[in-house]
């Protein structure tokens, strides 16, 4: 009787014991069907947290709350949007009468390194201003340093070659990453001629012929995702031509498309399952009004100090205010999405920034109930 009670006991704390590894085996399971990444928006390094030949601020610690933000997921991407130079090549403007030139020393690659970033998007109106070696060393630092990169083409002149787009199979889901500067008033194709490398532009043909490209790839792509520079600076509403290149790119199928190049936040939306985010905004980025000093002589000096005075209220207010965009796919949809308010603090004697989180982990789902910049309609179209 002993015995079939023991018998009994050992079998049901078998049981047990398969219960608990069949659970674990389908958590483990499930997690690998998950790809979780974040974005973010404008980075560069450039005055006033480049000053001279030493950094005003400690390039390490520039975005270091934000770290454990990064980290956290299977990848990141953000917008690098000044080329790194050196000293030497900082002497030498592509576009000396284009008015901002940004750039940042080699060395503030510490800054992404230490935040965690894995991915930066090239793709701006800013990548070329000191030409293609300038695009070349941004290229070489980025990859040295373990950071993929996105949205280059290659020639120096129309039309110019596809770009490589970057491929990741995150937990056996199949993702591609594609970069695009947008006709910013002409900027994307006026600076990108002359330089053997620059960022790819965005038109209705190069996405098509990309994507054809990306549906010859085995095993099949699941998720095409494109980082685009569109729109116009300091407005917090995406224009009319930013919608209709967004719905374009959703039926060349394309999954989630995020924006950046406006300064600010705009809002987002679903387009027929297509996630738009058309703004993420600064991150690490000051206000334009901090260039002023670099236009010294030039005829139009007053109406350029009095947009950098209207400007410069922005870095106490909309240009202050980012956040971190986040996504959860499944090898067939998107399965969750989210934001982080995130402020950028300014010291005020230093002139260093500081992006923070308004609250700690105060995630909020995409067009859910406390999203208030959410545009119609509310919710994605069931899979």
């Amino acid at each position: 009787m002993v015995k079939v009670k023991m018998r009994k006991l050992f079998l049901c704390i078998l049981g047990f014991m398969v219960h608990l590894v069949h659970s674990a085996a389908v958590s483990i399971s499930n997690k690998e069907e998950e790809a979780s990444i974040i974005f973010a928006g404008d980075i560069s390094m450039d005055k006033p947290i480049r000053n001279g030949n030493e950094s005003a601020c400690a390039y390490s610690d520039l975005m270091k709350g934000m770290t454990k933000y990064f980290t956290s997921v299977d990848y990141n991407l953000v917008n690098v949007e000044a080329p790194f130079v050196t000293r030497k090549m900082a002497k030498h403007q592509q576009f000396p009468g284009k008015g901002i030139n940004n750039m940042q020393w080699e060395e503030s690659v510490v800054g992404l390194v230490k935040a965690g970033i894995k991915g930066a998007t090239l793709a701006n109106n800013h990548m070329t201003d000191f030409g293609g070696d300038g695009v070349a060393l941004t290229r070489k630092i980025l990859k040295d340093n373990g950071i993929d990169v996105i949205g280059l083409s290659y020639g120096n002149k129309p039309p110019y070659g596809k770009q490589k787009p970057l491929l990741k199979d995150i937990n056996g889901i199949r993702i591609a990453f594609l970069g695009y500067c947008g006709d910013i008033i002409g900027e994307c194709k006026m600076y990108r001629k002359g330089s053997e490398q620059g960022p790819a532009l965005l038109t209705k043909e190069t996405v098509r012929d990309d994507i054809k490209e990306l549906n010859k790839i085995k095993p099949p792509i699941d998720h095409i995702i494109t980082f685009v520079h569109w729109g116009k600076e300091y407005m917090s509403i995406p224009n009319e031509e930013q919608r209709q290149l967004a719905i374009e790119l959703r039926k060349l199928g394309v999954k989630v498309i995020v924006g950046s190049h406006p300064h600010v936040k705009q809002g987002h939306e679903w387009i027929n399952g297509t996630l738009v985010h058309y703004s993420l905004g600064n991150f690490l980025f000051h206000p334009h009004y901090t260039f002023m000093g670099e236009l010294k002589g030039r005829k139009d000096k007053g109406e350029l100090h009095q947009r950098a005075i209207e400007q410069s209220k922005l870095s106490r207010g909309p240009a202050g205010f980012t956040e971190l965009f986040k996504i959860i796919l499944t090898k067939d949809n998107i399965k969750a999405a989210y934001f982080l308010p995130v402020r950028v603090h300014i010291d005020n004697t230093t002139s260093c920034l500081y992006p923070k989180e308004r609250k700690e982990n105060d995630w909020k789902e995409i067009c859910g109930p406390s999203d208030d910049n959410c545009y119609y309609p509310r919710t994605a179209p069931k899979p």
